[in-house]
């Protein structure tokens, strides 16, 4: 009961105090004091943050990745500097504690890697700025991700709300925009309704983008259903969404998300029937849901459709297609003049291709061969191929009962590989940190194992 007491006592000196500094910032900003007001408002909200930080870090992550997707153009989101101040509150806890501030292990120190290139580059910089920016997506923010997740401070329940709450949640948020710009018709542009696939610009990504985020939450959340099937809500919602990807992504008619997701599955059968010895799992019922989706999207959409296999049909000489080969070229003749140590984090510029300034040669592999030389593209490459190691190691474990957890975000990571070597993907501002949260509770999760029949989490 003392306990008890005590602890009660505390959370109302600690609202009292809260709100009495709130009215104080009311006081202020009635009488115009901006700059008290400003240094308040900043301690009123610091210190819900630093214990929210603490006691749940997972949270912290998913609001920045909110964040991320919120759609206000911008050159550097939020969403970093949420991360990178949650990663200095979980240290300077565990320097209090007198604890470890991070174990190291080989993909931390692969990630450092990048960070020792980007010095050794620094003499071609063009841009300070740019160069910070750039560090930002391809290394500082996958490596801070990486270690909060797999240094303790990320909970099992935090780890496992991110699959039955938290990725759900933020598809849905994603379908909201969606629905919100086809409803006040903003996603209609150009000369004729079949230009309609250029009008998605949602100030995380266009077309493309969009397309490849929605393809990746189809998968992932379908990959995972064992775990959010359970609640009645997300699941109703997850279903819904999956609705409105449908249309959506038939409407904007991308072409790099639908070899992508071809592709993926096509080298996970081929790495599941030898490395796990095991035929892809095959049902009738499949087919039947794929027909009763596909046949009434057909013919609802039908002139959009037809536009689609035109565009397959006719690449060869689509401006788009022509784009971004120019690009690959480019960026690969600049990787070849610095095949060491590159040229630096976000320094490329494209010889005269847009009005504006391009810097990345929309391929996750150039994009770090360009920056890093041929030691950051081994590096990425061996990041990459850790998972489907790891997973082959575990294969020989087979039980009827359980599956191993990092086996269902096998086709999920292949497919995001592979989306990114054709489109700005892992190494933008938004789906970037989704992707490497991914990875990192890959590794978090990698000994645990899911119960086929109640999709319960079995850690090891």
């Amino acid at each position: 009961m003392e306990n008890i007491s005590k602890t009660t006592l505390k959370r109302k000196w600690f609202l009292g105090i809260f709100y009495l500094l709130s009215c104080l910032n009311v006081c202020l900003f009635s009488y115009q004091l901006w700059t008290p007001l400003i240094l308040l408002t900043t301690l009123v909200v610091i210190i819900p943050y630093i214990i929210i930080s603490i006691k749940y870090p997972d949270l912290i992550i998913f609001l920045s990745v909110i964040l991320a997707f919120t759609p206000v153009e911008r050159s550097v989101s939020i969403h970093f500097y949420m991360i990178i101040f949650l990663a200095i509150v979980l240290f300077i806890k565990n320097i209090i504690l007198r604890k470890p501030i991070f174990k190291i292990d080989f993909i931390v120190i692969v990630f450092s890697l990048f960070f020792l290139l980007s010095v050794a580059s620094f003499a071609k910089w063009v841009s300070l700025y740019r160069g910070i920016r750039g560090s930002l997506p391809l290394y500082i923010l996958p490596l801070l991700i990486y270690i909060i997740f797999n240094s303790g401070y990320v909970s099992r329940k935090g780890a496992e709300r991110y699959f039955t709450l938290y990725f759900p949640l933020i598809y849905t948020y994603i379908i909201g925009q969606l629905i919100f710009i086809i409803y006040q018709g903003t996603a209609v542009t150009g000369k004729s309704y079949m230009e309609f696939h250029t009008g998605f610009d949602l100030g995380w990504g266009k077309s493309v983008f969009v397309s490849a985020v929605l393809t990746f939450f189809v998968f992932l959340l379908y990959r995972t259903r064992k775990l959010w099937n359970k609640k009645t809500t997300i699941r109703n919602l997850v279903y819904f969404d999956y609705c409105v990807s449908a249309v959506v992504l038939i409407l904007i008619m991308a072409r790099a998300p639908i070899v992508s997701f071809l592709g993926a599955l096509l080298l996970y059968y081929i790495y599941r029937k030898y490395s796990f010895q095991q035929e892809m799992e095959f049902k009738l019922s499949y087919v039947i849901y794929a027909i009763l989706i596909t046949v009434p999207l057909y013919f609802v959409f039908k002139a959009f459709v037809l536009y689609l296999i035109e565009r397959f049909i006719h690449m060869k000489t689509d401006a788009s297609f022509l784009v971004r080969i120019y690009m690959y070229s480019d960026g690969l003749n600049t990787f070849l003049h610095n095949p060491l140590t590159g040229v630096g984090p976000d320094q490329h510029y494209f010889k005269q291709l847009f009005s504006y300034k391009e810097t990345d040669p929309n391929n996750v592999f150039l994009s770090y061969a360009v920056s890093f030389g041929v030691i950051g593209l081994s590096a990425i490459c061996t990041l990459f191929l850790l998972p489907f190691i790891k997973i082959a190691r575990r294969s020989k474990i087979n039980k009827k009962d359980v599956i191993p957890f990092g086996s269902l975000l096998l086709p999920v990571f292949l497919l995001s590989i592979i989306n990114s070597s054709v489109e700005i993907v892992i190494t933008s501002f938004a789906y970037g940190a989704i992707f490497w949260i991914l990875y990192a509770l890959f590794n978090k999760m990698i000994d645990c194992e899911i119960d086929n029949n109640t999709g319960i989490v079995k850690w090891k």
